[in-house]
């Protein structure tokens, strides 16, 4: 990806069902570090110009909360202005 124009498609059932609560649902999956990595070589090693994320599916305040939560934390990166 080294260069190039990249475009995040993030479906949540990718992370595991104790961080995030999506459509559907896959144990042993991506946690929110794992994502933050991701992210963070996108940022380093090409210019990231979209990000998607689909089926997050909470059916309830606390797993609303406990969902937001993990993907502001996987996609914090994206918050640093580190070039003005």
């Amino acid at each position: 990806i080294q260069g190039k124009a990249v475009y995040v498609h993030i479906d949540t059932d990718v992370y595991d069902p104790a961080e995030v609560v999506a459509e559907y649902s896959v144990e042993d999956g991506l946690f929110r570090q794992h994502v933050d990595k991701i992210i963070r070589t996108i940022q380093v090693e090409a210019n990231l110009v979209g990000l998607e994320i689909t089926e997050l599916s909470p059916k309830n305040a606390d797993e609303r909360e406990k969902s937001y939560q993990a993907l502001f934390d996987s996609l914090s990166s994206l918050l640093k202005v580190s070039d003005l």
